[in-house]
């Protein structure tokens, strides 16, 4: 068992994609000598890359006009469905993927997987890395962990602070990072309110950078204060290896329950 090579699929957000990291440690832990592979998309492969226990990043974007012929060069042995496809599930079946683990909530999932999964999330009030690791269940392994222990299982490295970035930061200033707005996917703090927080911060003792796309930049244009002087504006000015070591290296974070935050 310790010659496994596990596929990871999650195609979905930054956020969904981090918090299917632990998923990587736990199985390094059950399975030393395995490895680990990751399909996903293009704008989370940063941050996928930047976690140790990931062996390979596969990228959907690049693949998936001929998955089947991708996932037999891989030649993986189990493929976790995180995020339920069905153009991938049928493709890992047609590719022969051994072992293949999925949700048996998906009729496309009971016709493709071998070991389908019954418990349901949306009625689990579980966090979702917690959810997550619960697949592990049809190895045969740990698959209930507590908050606690997941933080110790991401393996992310931190990135280096690009230069660029660090010569406009004020390192006798807490450094606080705002990503106000999070294309819906999540509740949102008002972004006046947001504006109302940077007003009342002392400029002598705080840098406030904020992050977002250009379009979030547009809808915010009217509510906080970008002429400050303690202000950077860093909206769509950031790939997503800036943005990942701007947040670590920052005193503060605030922002809704999206990517940047987790």
């Amino acid at each position: 068992m310790d010659k496994q090579h596990f596929l990871i699929s999650r195609t979905d957000g930054i956020g969904d994609a981090i918090l299917t990291l632990p998923m990587a440690g736990a199985l390094k832990k059950e399975f030393p000598n395995c490895k680990i592979s990751f399909l996903g998309r293009t704008y989370t492969k940063a941050i996928v890359k930047a976690c140790v226990h990931i062996d390979e990043f596969v990228n959907f974007d690049e693949v998936k006009e001929d998955l089947v012929s991708e996932l037999k060069r891989l030649q993986a042995n189990t493929i976790f469905h995180v995020f339920p496809q069905k153009a991938i599930a049928f493709a890992a079946k047609a590719a022969g993927i051994q072992t293949r683990i999925g949700t048996a909530r998906r009729w496309y999932m009971i016709q493709s997987v071998t070991k389908p999964l019954f418990y349901s999330r949306k009625k689990s009030e579980l966090h979702e890395a917690q959810l997550n690791l619960k697949m592990l269940q049809a190895m045969k392994v740990k698959s209930d962990y507590s908050l606690s222990e997941i933080a110790q299982l991401y393996g992310v490295k931190t990135l280096e602070l690009p230069t660029k970035l660090e010569a406009q930061l004020d390192k006798r200033k807490t450094l606080l990072v705002l990503h106000p707005l999070s294309h819906g996917s999540a509740l949102e703090w008002p972004t006046s309110s947001f504006g109302g927080l940077i007003d009342l911060l002392p400029e002598d003792d705080f840098q406030v950078i904020i992050t977002g796309t250009q379009k979030e930049r547009d809808a915010m244009a009217d509510q906080l204060p970008w002429a400050k002087k303690n202000v950077l504006d860093f909206t769509s000015s950031l790939s997503l290896d800036e943005l990942f070591s701007l947040c670590a290296h920052a005193d503060a974070l605030i922002a809704a329950s999206t990517g940047p935050l987790h």
